[in-house]
Parts: C-alpha cells; structure tokens; sequence
C-alpha cells in the first residue's frame, strides 16, 4: 500500500520515458533511460525490447510514497496553521474521529481533512459504457504551495527528531520522505501563479 499524489492538468501533457517502474526506497518510479533498466535488470533478456517513448496524459507530476511514513508525516507541523484542526475522519467510526493540528499528513495523505485547502468535485463519464462518477480534488493554490514549502523546510531543518520514525521493517525513511517533499517543491514553484487553476491535486491511499 501507498501513497500516490498526482497533480492533473487540465490539459494534456507530454512524456518521455521507458514504461519501465522499479520500487526504490518505499516510492515507485519510472526508469528514465535504457541504460538504467539495465542497470535494475541486469539478467533480462530483453533489453533490446524496451525504447524510449513519448506519450500523452494528464498527470503533470506523481509522488509515489509508502505509507509506512505516516507517522513520521503526522510529526511534520506546518507553520502558518496554528489554531486549525483536521476535519472529522469520515470513514472511521464516530468514537475514532480525532482531530489534530494540522500536519504534513493532512498535506499529502489527506487534503480533503485540512480545512485551508479548497476542494472540489469533477463529473466523469465513462465514454465506453456511459457509467458517470463524481470525483473529489484539492485546488492548486497559493495556500497549497505555502504549506508544501513550510513542510519541506520543517523535515529539513529536523533530521534527527523525525528519523526515530523511520519504519523498523526498512521500508521507507526520512530521506525518502525528504526526497519526495522537495521533488514536489520543485514542481510548484515551477507552475505561475497565473496558471493554478489549470491544475487539481489527487491524494489517492
């Protein structure tokens, strides 16, 4: 189990890469280049059957992260938000529904709970058999980035204090985390402020 996070865009967005996925450090990942397929595969015998391509879709960005990480995430405070409380847990029992200050948990696991992000609702229909949906989303917005940076500014600045929740089976650390924080950093402060609204953030666990 996971932690994917996807920036959508609006419209679609061109890749290039090898179709190739490895699991690394608790997160998944395409391999860039043949060379490093080869490198993971070193035994495979079809080396010569894997190419670059280009291809199309909407995801401008994925973050792909262990849940084992969690409790680390739950002790990553985000400054600027003192005085909030997480929203209710819907799907737990009422008994269970704690609410906590808002943490890089609610950030990344779980925007729906943290009460500063804007969320919306999308219509999908499938075109092949007509099944329409309804699908939740967090607005990309000014909120949203502050927040990302102060959370990565926070595990950076707090190695040891956070590394004592590194998963005991190995699975994911405080580099991953630190890692997949600041990759997502880059990719919003890459994005004008102009353009927000042409992007939704999916937490999906």
């Amino acid at each position: 189990m996971s932690l994917d996070l996807t920036i959508e865009s609006r419209t679609p967005v061109r890749h290039r890469g090898t179709g190739v996925f490895v699991r690394d450090g608790g997160m998944t990942r395409e391999l860039q280049t043949v060379e490093e397929v080869r490198q993971h595969f070193p035994d495979a015998t079809n080396i010569g059957d894997i190419h670059i391509t280009d291809y199309e879709d909407y995801d401008y960005f994925h973050l792909n992260m262990t849940h084992n990480l969690t409790e680390m995430a739950s002790h990553v405070p985000i400054s600027g938000t003192e005085g909030h409380l997480s929203k209710p847990q819907e799907w737990r029992k009422p008994e269970d529904r704690e609410q906590h200050p808002l943490t890089a948990y609610e950030l990344l696991w779980h925007p729906e709970l943290n009460p500063l992000l804007e969320q919306t609702t999308l219509h999908r229909r499938d075109d092949e058999d007509g099944t329409e949906w309804d699908v939740s989303r967090t607005r990309l917005t000014p909120e949203y980035v502050r927040q990302t940076m102060a959370a990565y500014q926070y595990i950076a600045a707090h190695r040891e204090e956070l590394s004592v929740y590194n998963p005991s089976n190995g699975w994911g650390d405080y580099d991953g985390l630190l890692r997949n924080v600041q990759n997502l950093v880059q990719c919003l402060v890459g994005i004008p402020y102009d353009d927000y609204d042409q992007y939704l953030i999916d937490s999906d666990t």
